[in-house]
C-alpha cells in the first residue's frame, strides 16, 4: 500500500489541515528542514488521497497570491505551472505532464473545507500563471499588430467589405455629430462574424469619463435593436504630429445577420446595453 495514500482516508483536523498547506507551501518556495519535511510526510499519509505534487503548486500558489509584489518565478516552478494549466485544458484521456488533483470534484471522503481549499488553491494558480508571469497572454496588441492583421483578414476573407466612415448625422434633424470628419474604414465579414475598423480623427478620450462604443445595424433587427460591436478608447500618444488613428477589432456581442450599418458613438465608461445615439462621431453604411 502506497503510505501516501491510504486506503481508508480520513480527513485532516483543521490545525492539520493549516499546517500541510503551510509546510506545501514552504516546501515551493524556500525548502524544508529534515524534522518539518518528516512532519509532511506523516500529514500527506493522513490526507485525503492527494499526493504533494498535486499540492504543493497550489499551495504556494495561494500562499503567493495575497504578496503585494511579485519576484519573478523561477525557472522549475514556471515549467511545473505550465505543466499544470496544460493539465487543466488537456482533452480528456490526453496525458499532461502533471495532474493537478485540485481542479477537480472533491471526492467522497473529504471534508468539505478540505475540497473548498483546493480549489480555492487551484484557482489562484491559475490567476497567478496567466496574470502574474505570463505577459504575453495579457499583453495589449501593437497598433501596427492589428493593422497587419486587419489587411490579412480582408485579403483571405471572400465575403469581407470595405466601408469609410462618414459623419453620423442626427438621422431626424439631421443635426452634425459631436466628432466631424472622422475618417478611416470598417473591414466586416458576415460569415465570420468579426472584423476591424481603422478612425482616424477620433479625440483621445478619458476612459475614467466616458468611452467609444460601435453600434451594428443588422438588416433583419433594424435600428432599434442595434448590436454592440466593440468599446474602445483612443489613447494619448495614438497621434503621430496629427490627427489619432486607431485599429480596433470587431467582436459583436450577438450574431449578426446582415450588416447594414455601422455607427460609433460616446457612452459612458464601460458602454451601455442601447445607446440614445445623442453623442454621435461617425457611420458607414453598407449598400450592396
Amino acid at each position: 500500500m502506497n503510505p501516501l495514500h491510504p486506503t481508508n482516508p480520513v480527513p485532516p483536523s483543521d490545525g492539520a489541515e493549516e499546517r500541510l498547506l503551510d509546510l506545501l507551501t514552504a516546501q515551493a518556495t524556500c525548502g524544508l528542514s529534515p524534522e518539518e519535511s518528516a512532519e509532511l510526510h506523516r500529514l500527506l499519509a493522513e490526507a485525503p488521497g492527494e499526493g504533494a505534487d498535486a499540492f504543493e503548486l497550489a499551495a504556494a500558489a495561494a500562499d503567493l497570491a495575497f504578496i503585494g509584489t511579485l519576484e519573478v518565478m523561477p525557472g522549475a516552478i514556471a515549467a511545473r505551472t505550465l505543466d499544470a494549466v496544460r493539465a487543466a485544458a488537456a482533452p480528456e484521456g490526453v496525458a499532461a505532464p502533471l495532474q493537478m488533483r485540485a481542479f477537480g470534484p472533491a471526492s467522497a471522503g473529504r471534508s468539505r473545507r478540505w475540497a473548498v481549499a483546493g480549489w480555492v488553491a487551484a484557482a489562484a494558480c491559475l490567476a497567478i500563471a496567466f496574470v502574474g508571469w505570463w505577459p504575453t497572454i495579457h499583453r495589449p496588441v501593437s497598433q501596427a499588430d492589428l493593422a497587419s492583421r486587419a489587411e490579412a483578414f480582408a485579403k483571405s476573407t471572400p465575403d469581407v467589405v470595405r466601408l469609410a466612415w462618414g459623419d453620423f448625422n442626427d438621422i431626424a434633424t439631421k443635426a452634425p455629430p459631436e466628432v466631424p470628419g472622422v475618417k478611416g474604414e470598417v473591414i466586416w465579414s458576415d460569415s465570420e462574424q468579426k472584423g476591424y475598423m481603422k478612425l482616424t480623427g477620433l479625440p483621445v478620450n478619458d476612459p475614467r469619463r466616458e468611452q467609444y462604443q460601435l453600434w451594428i445595424v443588422d438588416a433583419e433587427r433594424g435600428l432599434q435593436q442595434r448590436i454592440s460591436g466593440a468599446i474602445f478608447d483612443v489613447p494619448a500618444g495614438s497621434a503621430s504630429g496629427g490627427p489619432a488613428t486607431v485599429v480596433v477589432p470587431i467582436e459583436p456581442g450577438l450574431h449578426v445577420g446582415k450588416a447594414q450599418l455601422f455607427a460609433v458613438t460616446i457612452e459612458k465608461p464601460g458602454g451601455v446595453w442601447v445607446s440614445d445615439m445623442s453623442r454621435r462621431a461617425c457611420l458607414a453604411a453598407n449598400t450592396q
